[in-house]
């Protein structure tokens, strides 16, 4: 099983390869991330 989660520097963290991966997804994470429907601030602060 892969590790999906991280901790660095005390947060917890993944990344955008590992998320395509544990969804059967292409790795187009940033370029999706880019298009949600929500604030401008979510993004930054949750990605």
């Amino acid at each position: 099983m892969t590790q999906l989660v991280f901790i660095e520097n005390s947060h917890v963290v993944t990344d955008s390869l590992t998320v395509a991966d544990s969804f059967g997804k292409s790795h187009e994470v940033r370029r999706d991330i880019r298009h949600l429907e929500c604030s401008k601030k979510f993004p930054l602060s949750n990605f």
